[in-house]
């Protein structure tokens, strides 16, 4: 058999989820800051209005400009590459390792159909 909530109970629970939604978008509205301003550092590209603006405003001419690179955007840039190389760069990519002894034939069948299935099925991504 049911039991059925009363009225203050229901109320007592919706005002607590209200409480819970607060708290969060309060902690989320906190880090929004520190996000944008992150992504604003790993931002590769600037759009053309804001390029223009900037080089009118500097009284430059518009037939080149200036490329900065951030400090950050350079390092996850060149962590991805190391990264890229190191675990893309074996054969087979996708590597298992058995349990036991017993195993180990079937681990090479195994890392045979993978890489099969890595190379003909074109899992891999151009980078």
């Amino acid at each position: 058999m049911a039991k059925v909530i009363t009225k203050e109970n229901q109320q007592r629970i919706a005002s607590m989820l209200l409480a819970f939604v607060k708290q969060s978008d309060a902690k989320i509205s906190q880090r929004a800051k520190v996000w944008t301003e992150s992504e604003k550092d790993n931002q590769a590209y600037i759009p053309v209005a804001d390029a223009q603006r900037k080089a009118k405003r500097a009284n430059e001419d518009f037939s080149f400009s200036k490329v900065y690179i951030p400090y950050s955007y350079a390092t996850m840039m060149a962590e991805h590459t190391y990264l890229t190389s190191v675990f893309l760069g074996r054969s087979p990519i996708l590597q298992l390792e058995g349990s036991n002894a017993a195993g180990q034939d079937d681990v090479v069948m195994a890392e045979t159909v993978l890489g099969y299935q890595v190379t003909n099925g074109q899992m891999l991504v151009i980078l």
